[in-house]
């Protein structure tokens, strides 16, 4: 996997991952990239058309993801972590790259923006799961609506996902900076 790292202005970075060693068919990979794959194409299919109801959520939503901020965005882009994941980076199969223009971002603190470009936001999203636990539950009390409640749960669902993958950048960025420190140490023996 590569993590790119764009600068957008002096004070701002953009985080976009990409898996690199995804040669397989569309039948491949999990049940929600399938899903997630489906649903692109059909927004796709639906942004064309120009009027009509499938429209219309288009244009709902696109006003809706505009007011989400670009960090979340790259956030989205990062796998979340599984076991198998984990293991491979471990044992070196599936290495992450860090990919980011020297000139405006300096090498040494190119681990620091992606440390805090996964991090900065954790208390947000702690916070907004338990805002929708609190939503549901007295949704749930009062009103008999499923869709609400079932609404409600996906943002859940999406919520912990991002926390999910807030805990993946912390786990690749410790392994990668242990990594970088034995390397250091094995150059120092070296020297002396």
């Amino acid at each position: 996997m590569r993590l790119y790292l764009l600068p957008v202005s002096t004070r701002r970075t953009l985080l976009y991952a990409h898996r690199v060693n995804t040669g397989g068919t569309a039948h491949d990979g999990s049940l929600i990239d399938r899903g997630a794959a489906f649903a692109a194409r059909k927004w796709a299919q639906w942004e064309k058309m120009e009027r009509g109801w499938q429209r219309k959520v288009v244009d709902y939503g696109n006003q809706a993801f505009r007011r989400i901020p670009f960090e979340e965005w790259g956030l989205k882009s990062v796998p979340p972590l599984s076991a198998r994941r984990r293991e491979d980076e471990l044992r070196g199969r599936d290495p992450v790259q860090l990919v980011f223009p020297p000139a405006a971002i300096p090498e040494h603190k190119a681990e620091g923006v992606v440390r805090r470009l996964a991090t900065e936001r954790q208390a947000l999203h702690r916070q907004r799961l338990l805002w929708c636990f609190k939503q549901i539950r007295d949704f749930s009390a009062t009103l008999d609506l499923p869709a609400v409640e079932i609404e409600l749960e996906r943002a859940i669902w999406q919520v912990e996902r991002a926390l999910g993958k807030d805990e993946e950048q912390q786990a690749q960025q410790a392994e990668k900076t242990t990594a970088v420190q034995e390397e250091e140490k094995k150059d120092k023996n070296k020297q002396s």
